[in-house]
């Protein structure tokens, strides 16, 4: 791994007036690897333009009904030749009327440009992103960090993708995402695909959770699947300890290679709603 990582500090894109970044008592999460936009189909490059974008308006049907505060996206096309050449998130925020969307482009290049994001209808008091090292053969992977309030308590909101070929490049990755989450000092919500299990040697999530004292639903179950074509988990939802998750869900929907998992987040100090 030689190139430096790539720290940027993109706009948020507004497409609707509402109004600005402010407190809350509770959010809904959900994370979804999209997956280029091609659903469960083998390839992007195999389907059309337009398959691509009923593939994404099947997402944003989903989005409308469940209704989340923000939404952490992995594999996000924002102009990549073989999706369509269009920036999937501003269709899909588009179409489920959220007023906000976040690119994080840690791969860029050779007509390609994608990587994880967010989706919202909370505007963010901080955002960046921030690619990792160079991880060749395999694509460049990041992190998106989105920033908001829980009664007035800055809450780092980070959707991951980490390295799916080897462990020791997620070992890398994860030191990372360590090294400037505790620069931050904040709570946190580490949340997306970490390419990794709870059981696995050298597992990515269980050091994450351990080096940032991080919790999770469940995390030895191995009756949870996320990626349904290893019959693994993958997808994970880690929250600080002063945080506290209620109503996790896996939506086992065939909107991508990946199911979608969401969780409802407050303050540990606040009751749970019912």
């Amino acid at each position: 791994m030689t190139n430096a990582p790539k720290l940027q500090t993109p706009g948020v894109k507004e497409l609707l007036n509402v109004e600005k970044a402010a407190d809350f008592d509770q959010i809904y999460i959900m994370s979804l690897n999209m997956a280029h936009g091609r659903a469960n189909g083998s390839h992007q490059m195999t389907q059309s333009t337009e398959q691509i974008r009923a593939n994404l308006d099947d997402i944003a049907k989903f989005l409308s009904q469940e209704s989340p505060d923000i939404v952490a996206v992995q594999e996000a096309d924002e102009d990549a030749f073989w999706s369509g050449s269009f920036n999937h998130l501003e269709q899909i925020a588009n179409s489920s009327r959220f007023p906000f969307f976040l690119n994080g482009g840690h791969m860029q290049g050779f007509g390609l440009h994608y990587g994880t994001g967010f989706i919202s209808k909370i505007q963010s008091t901080d955002h960046l992103v921030y690619t990792f090292d160079s991880s060749f053969p395999t694509p460049s992977k990041g992190f998106t960090l989105y920033q908001i309030q829980l009664r007035n308590r800055p809450i780092d909101i980070i959707s991951v993708h980490l390295d799916f070929a080897k462990a020791s490049t997620r070992q890398h990755q994860k030191d990372e995402i360590v090294e400037l989450m505790k620069k931050r000092g904040n709570s946190m919500i580490v949340i997306g695909d970490i390419n990794s299990g709870w059981h696995e040697e050298n597992s990515a999530v269980r050091a994450l959770c351990s080096e940032l004292n991080l919790k999770t639903f469940r995390p030895a179950s191995k009756q949870i699947v996320t990626f349904p074509k290893h019959k693994s988990r993958i997808d994970w939802i880690l929250i600080s300890q002063d945080l506290q998750m209620h109503q996790f869900r896996v939506h086992q929907l065939n909107l991508s290679d990946h199911f979608a998992v969401s969780a409802k987040i407050r303050l540990a100090t606040q009751p749970l709603s019912k």
